[in-house]
């Protein structure tokens, strides 16, 4: 069971058992990712019906302090227990367990006090404050579910721990929706957090079982400190770096410029909802392929790939129906952001899928300074180049730095990525890219021959994706073919297995 760490360690995979393990854990939280999405899409398209944009900016300020103060209660122990070669120690658990819970409660003092004086930085109002103590207070509970989520993580056991993220994030969308019909304005996200988090541990620990327990270790703390601190370091960084949003363009053009800007990031990273799964487990499982050099650069290869089979055609997609998309879906009111959605999306197509990649393979092979470098490196042109774009164009120069940012950093981070291994992950972008590209063609046709209306964005859609996948099908066949075969029950996959083989020369 994977609760009795205390025991004999379990052997962790190795070469194809690596492999497989790693794609039935990615397929696992794919099939999450969908399910999650799709209950984010509902709940998002409701929430921006009915709260303004002020409403949600209010809640991206408040939640940006609350999740700022919630990097600092874990100091990267979970990214150790995960990276560690040998099987994880009582003592080591127990030691994450106390240093987590004393850290997180001394934080919710904190951010009680400092509540007030921060929404009147902000120049929000005292109802704000109390959603950010809120807030703050549910730190308390996430941090009880990290030992069990982390065992589940670092064992690939990825359809225990997408069943827990699934839970949890439908259960935020569901309670934050019936919260807003019922009149809660901007306190249904928080509503939505407490009831969330608190699903998620009770979930967690019946599907990873393990008995909490204070106690400290010094030289477990040594140790995995060693790592972690340098771990969430980079996260701290990375996190401040991002920080300009509700700070800078709240102080400058107030709320409301945060909501958009925050509405357009969440619309064009509705493909992060998706590959995001695939990134979560390239980190434990690059680490067990720490040894093999051959094997890891296939992995990541792979990684890059299978992230630009899924990410790319909806990224294309929302670039090409954007229009629509913000007309029929979500309401004219959000119009003025639509310059950031493609922005965004631009600098998503490479971003987010190399760079996420590349971090878990530095973590992975033990070299986490490199993602601490160019985290800094990425913090100082964010808030070089944004705050006077920001000042010369308003919330959108926040979109336009972000597109910048991401192509100027991509020719160091290849350098340092393949100096670690033999990798070759530019090409992977090629074929699906162009696939991707065709299908969008094909929707803005769609949409131009058809009456304007819902029918004509839901009709585009739908050509959009038949054609990518009867494309991408044959032209990727190989992959798929191995992937499906991989994580597909025999009798499932044997008809794929006909179709990818016996219909498509190889």
């Amino acid at each position: 069971m994977i609760g009795e760490v205390g025991g004999a360690a379990s052997p962790l995979p190795a070469g194809a058992a690596l492999k497989a393990r790693a794609a039935r854990g990615a397929m696992a939280l794919l099939i999450r990712s969908g399910a999650t999405g799709l209950a984010a899409m509902v709940g998002g398209i409701v929430l921006a019906r009915i709260l303004t944009p002020s409403e949600f900016g209010v809640y991206a300020i408040t939640a940006f302090c609350a999740t700022f103060l919630s990097l600092f209660a874990d100091v990267g122990l979970g990214g150790a227990i995960i990276q560690k070669r040998e099987q994880p120690s009582q003592a080591d658990l127990r030691t994450v367990f106390t240093i987590q819970l004393v850290l997180a409660s001394l934080l919710v003092v904190g951010g009680f006090i400092a509540a007030g004086p921060i929404a009147a930085a902000y120049h929000l109002s005292a109802a704000a404050a109390w959603l950010m103590r809120a807030l703050v207070a549910t730190l308390l509970i996430s941090v009880i579910r990290t030992v069990p989520a982390v065992l589940l993580e670092r064992e690939l056991r990825y359809s225990r721990l997408a069943t827990v993220d699934a839970v949890q994030a439908v259960a935020f969308q569901v309670t934050a929706v019936v919260a807003a019909l019922l009149g809660c304005g901007v306190w249904s996200f928080a509503w939505a957090t407490v009831i969330s988090s608190a699903a998620g541990v009770v979930l967690a620990y019946c599907l990873s079982p393990w008995r909490p327990g204070l106690g400290f270790d010094r030289g477990a703390a040594r140790r995995l400190l060693s790592f972690g601190i340098a771990y969430q370091t980079q996260s701290i960084l990375s996190f401040v770096k991002d920080a300009m949003t509700p700070t800078m363009v709240a102080v400058l053009a107030g709320a409301a410029a945060v909501g958009y800007i925050n509405w357009a990031f969440t619309v064009a990273s509705v493909p992060l909802l998706v590959t995001g799964s695939l990134w979560q487990v390239t980190f434990p499982a690059f680490a067990r392929a720490a040894h093999d050099p051959l094997l890891l650069g296939r992995m990541v290869d792979r990684a890059v790939h299978l992230g630009a089979i899924v990410m790319l055609p909806i990224s294309f997609s929302i670039m090409a129906l954007a229009p629509q998309i913000v007309d029929y879906v979500f309401g004219t009111k959000w119009e003025p952001a639509l310059p950031s959605v493609y922005l965004f999306s631009v600098s998503f197509l490479t971003g987010p899928m190399v760079g996420s990649t590349f971090f878990n393979l530095f973590y992975a092979t033990g070299h986490p300074r490199y993602s601490l470098y160019f985290t800094i490196l990425y913090g100082v042109l964010d808030w070089g180049i944004g705050v006077p774009l920001v000042v010369w164009l308003g919330f959108n120069g926040i979109a336009i730095r972000t597109a910048i940012v991401a192509y100027v950093t991509l020719p160091p981070l290849l350098i340092v990525a393949e100096r670690l291994v033999a990798i070759q992950p530019l090409r992977q972008l090629v074929r699906p890219g162009l696939v991707a590209g065709l299908a969008a063609v094909a929707e803005m046709g769609t949409v131009k021959l058809l009456p304007a209306g819902v029918g004509s964005l839901v009709a585009a859609a739908a050509v959009g994706v038949a054609c990518y996948v009867l494309v991408i099908a044959v032209a990727d066949r190989t992959l798929i073919r191995s992937v499906l075969t991989t994580v597909l029950p025999g009798r499932l996959a044997r008809p794929l297995r006909w179709y990818l083989v016996g219909t498509v020369s190889t």
